[in-house]
């Protein structure tokens, strides 16, 4: 019996029995995701702290987030499939193409807006974003005062296929591991993480980062779906972890997962690997 069928056996005993095998369909590494920043922010007065990023670091779910606005004034992002550099009013510089579409709401009292997006979603393969931030405040007497008119720096999210599996030891809930580089501009190193998901069929576990360690030109990152002492609701839940890497880790990167956490380490298993090339 291979050891991923020993620890979905034991996981069927110690926890709700719910049927957790993967479908033949899942691809371990649906995509690979680059995101690149450009630009300046731009705008009337104190437009420098208004930026744009992507968050991948949550653990609900990843989202391109504006931060460095004022709680309570009008937020966006413009989303558009092309760069520009257009200058407009109010010493403003648009940095993607005029028919980007934009998407409306309100700053926090943090002074961010967050707009959810799957970053292993299939039908983004080949697709390549280009965001960027806004933030508006009217005037509060229209006869007196100005507008307040910020944008942010640009940014450039692009979504490559992600490589083909080779013979997997990995037997447990359906999991996902999709490797993001970013760059802060041009002359930035870029930053290297690896964003894991597993489908749990309860709401009481919890994805572990247990280590990462490169040896023999492989990075291996090492996770466990441990239960937590909250209750077991049936209900389907993704966890997720990001893990940082190293600023140049090696070109092969695996994902080993333990789903049993009462056995010893070599209960894990290989879940993913990836060809970082890029």
């Amino acid at each position: 019996m291979k050891l991923g069928s020993i620890s979905q056996a034991f996981l069927c005993v110690f926890a709700p029995c719910v049927s957790i095998s993967v479908s033949s369909a899942q691809s371990p590494v649906p995509a690979r995701v680059a995101v690149e920043h450009y630009g300046v922010a731009s705008g009337t007065a104190n437009t420098t702290t208004l930026r744009i990023e992507m968050d991948a670091r949550n653990a609900e779910q990843s989202t391109l987030r504006v931060r460095g606005g004022t709680p309570g004034n009008i937020a966006g992002i413009l989303i558009g499939s092309s760069p520009a550099s257009l200058p407009l009013p109010f010493g403003m510089t648009l940095l993607v193409a005029p028919n980007a579409t934009p998407v409306f709401g309100v700053f926090d009292k943090n002074g961010r807006f967050a707009l959810p997006i799957d970053l292993g979603d299939p039908q983004r393969v080949g697709q390549t974003l280009y965001c960027q931030g806004f933030q508006f405040q009217p005037p509060k007497d229209p006869k007196i005062g100005i507008i307040v008119f910020h944008l942010s720096q640009g940014m450039k999210v692009g979504f490559a296929k992600g490589n083909a599996q080779p013979n997997l030891t990995y037997n447990g809930p359906a999991f996902t591991a999709i490797l993001m580089r970013e760059t802060l501009g041009k002359d930035s190193a870029p930053s290297f993480a690896v964003l894991s998901r597993v489908l749990v069929p309860t709401a009481g576990y919890q994805l572990r980062h247990d280590g990462t360690q490169s040896t023999g030109g492989v990075t291996r990152i090492y996770l466990t779906l441990q239960p937590t002492n909250q209750p077991q609701l049936q209900v389907v839940v993704s966890k997720r972890r990001f893990v940082t890497l190293a600023p140049r880790p090696a070109s092969k990167i695996e994902v080993w997962l333990n789903t049993s956490p009462w056995l010893p380490a070599y209960a894990r298993a290989r879940a993913a690997v990836i060809q970082r090339d890029f």
